[in-house]
């Protein structure tokens, strides 16, 4: 048999199969968390390996303390992106509500939550105290991936979860590692000076390293020349980060979330101290991909830990854990914490709710199941403790992941926006800025290098926004295509269905139940039509706009995609004359105010 490493190594292959196999599910269903698709997967092939022989090769992984580590390192690259991408400027801006949401609103839910839970549940106050800070941090990739396809969250709100929830998962796991789980192994609360210190020590301690290892890393790129070597780089700072903090741990706590966090804050802002600005698109990029990389693996490897022993107690107990972290949080931050942080009614709600939870609870789910393991003293068992939670995190997912949309249409937090139209005015800002910077450097004003220094990320967006422009614009063709092949479709199966029942009542045959299927599918012809037609009215409309503003490119862009639909129609016209094609051209020609029937029949067929 192969030594255990490569055993090790099999196993992560393994895993991250099923869980990039899970990750692309779930992408086709975006209110469905990846989540909850990815722990699932995990525990599955887990169940699988105990059922077949493929048992013996999954013992690579089965250890407990090699999962905590997978999972550590994976929120170090997803804290060192969020660094990354945390925009200084709105933090900053945004910097009371922030603060109070992440640091007083962590704080107050996780007592709601402890003082419910301990009623309700047979859990002690220092045990449902140790649940809560488990749950309570989230996580904004969860939140923002459930908003795509054209809906935006407001900006200010968008702002404000961004941030804290960046900031929250730090302070989270700060306060779990160095109080609660401590509290709930000895059974008393302890929070006295060597907490304080201990605090103090992993918070600010890991601020200040990863501010040195930004700095210290900030100056080997700026003597790099290609974004690659700015990548590889990266890598190597937020692995660093967190080695550090984890080595340091035998003399100093150091909390490496919070290390990567700051690396992340500092190296994607070389201008703050000093050093040349460098195009960073590759670099979220590349960082986006590892760190995801590093989510489905972490997810799929908590499925292991999942133990069917007295599971439905769990499911039971875990649906009471997300059902009340969520209330908790909504009584925080609606109810306690809207005044303080200057927030309304629906901006607190949406944000409250939109607070969705990811690995950072998985991680500290671990570390606390691996010290209950060890105590011999508290009378909960540690596997009931960690499928309470993970099923708790499984069931918040859902529950938020199902309603996020509705509640946030109902606080007015989203919108439906038309991405091509946000990608072109982002392009005429972009070239606007390019043109400025030319003008400047054209009269001498500026010289090459510092012209080049400062267009190079400018160059660098134009080039991603002109590549989105092109896909939205290949995509709604693509669209009207998808409508008007469904269309044809049906109309082929209803000339053959139609010619076969001549044929049957010719030789005196029953057709009933063609009969059905006939007026199925014209029921299924007129809503064909009326999907194109609602396509179309929907460009005409943007092509009425376009008018108004002049915007010759819009104009020219939905005159081609109303000609290409009209002479897919009319094809369509000549091979079927005798069905609905006929009756469709003639509702775009009405639609688009050319001359075709009387206006009265056109009326007539729609209804």
């Amino acid at each position: 048999m192969p030594f255990s490493g490569v055993i090790s190594l099999l196993d992560i292959a393994l895993f991250l199969v099923v869980g990039i196999i899970a990750d692309k599910i779930s992408n086709r269903n975006q209110k469905f968390p990846r989540l909850i698709l990815l722990i699932l997967g995990g525990f599955l092939l887990t169940q699988l390996g105990h059922l077949t022989a493929l048992g013996e090769y999954l013992s690579g992984v089965e250890s407990k303390e090699f999962i905590e580590f997978i999972a550590e390192l994976a929120l170090g690259l997803v804290l060192f992106r969020e660094g990354l991408e945390l925009n200084l400027g709105s933090f900053i801006r945004n910097i009371k509500p922030v603060l109070i949401l992440a640091f007083i609103g962590l704080i107050i839910t996780t007592l709601i939550f402890a003082s419910i839970i301990s009623l309700i549940t047979p859990f002690s106050f220092l045990l449902a105290l140790l649940v809560a800070g488990i749950l309570a941090p989230t996580d904004p990739a969860a939140t923002f991936s459930i908003f795509k396809g054209g809906l935006r969250i407001n900006p200010k709100e968008k702002e404000i979860m961004g941030s804290e929830s960046a900031l929250n998962d730090a302070v989270a796991i700060v306060l779990v590692t160095t109080v609660f789980i401590v509290s709930a192994m000895n059974e008393t609360f302890t929070f006295d000076i060597n907490v304080i210190i201990a605090i103090s020590t992993s918070f600010f301690g890991g601020i200040l390293l990863g501010l040195i290892l930004g700095l210290l890393f900030m100056r080997i790129n700026s003597r790099l020349d290609h974004h690659a070597q700015t990548n590889y780089i990266s890598l190597g700072l937020v692995l660093l980060s967190f080695t550090i903090s984890i080595l340091l741990h035998g003399t100093i706590e150091i909390s490496a979330a919070i290390t990567s966090l700051t690396a992340g804050a500092v190296f994607a802002n070389p201008d703050l101290f000093g050093y040349p600005r460098f195009s960073v698109k590759h670099l979220h990029e590349f960082q986006s991909n590892i760190s995801e990389l590093g989510e489905i693996l972490a997810f799929s490897l908590l499925g292991i830990l999942i133990s069917l022993d007295n599971i439905l107690m769990a499911i039971l107990v875990g649906f009471a854990f997300a059902v009340v972290i969520i209330l908790s949080r909504l009584i925080t931050i609606a109810g306690l914490l809207r005044k303080p942080a200057k927030l309304t009614l629906n901006e607190s709600i949406f944000i409250s709710w939109g607070g969705m939870r990811g690995l950072a609870t998985g991680v500290l789910a671990i570390m606390a199941f691996i010290e209950i393991e060890k105590s011999e003293s508290l009378a909960v068992d540690a596997s009931f403790f960690l499928n309470a939670i993970l099923i708790g995190l499984i069931f918040t997912a859902l529950i938020q992941g199902l309603s996020l949309k509705y509640v946030g249409q109902k606080t007015s937090s989203i919108r439906i926006s038309d991405k091509r139209s946000e990608f072109r005015a982002e392009r005429r800002i972009i070239t606007s800025k390019l043109a400025y910077y030319r003008k400047k450097l054209e009269s001498n004003d500026i010289f090459i290098a510092e012209y080049d220094a400062i267009t190079l990320p400018l160059r660098d967006q134009l080039a991603h926004v002109v590549s989105q422009i092109e896909l939205e614009k290949k995509s709604e063709r693509e669209q009207i295509d998808i409508y008007i092949k469904e269309f044809e479709m049906v109309i082929a199966v209803l000339q053959d269905a139609i010619a076969y029942k001549e044929i049957l009542l010719k030789n005196k045959r029953e057709v009933f139940y063609l009969e059905e299927q006939i007026a199925e599918y014209e029921d299924r012809e007129r809503k064909s039509m009326e999907d194109i037609l609602v396509k179309l009215d929907i460009i005409l409309l943007k092509k009425q706009a376009a008018e108004q503003t002049k915007d010759a490119e819009l104009i020219n862009e939905a005159d081609e995609l109303i000609d290409f639909a009209k002479d897919r129609i009319c094809n369509i016209r000549d091979k079927y004359p005798a069905y609905a094609s006929t009756k469709l051209y003639e509702k775009i020609c009405n639609l688009l105010g050319e001359e075709n029937l009387d206006q009265e029949i056109v009326v007539e067929d729609i209804n």
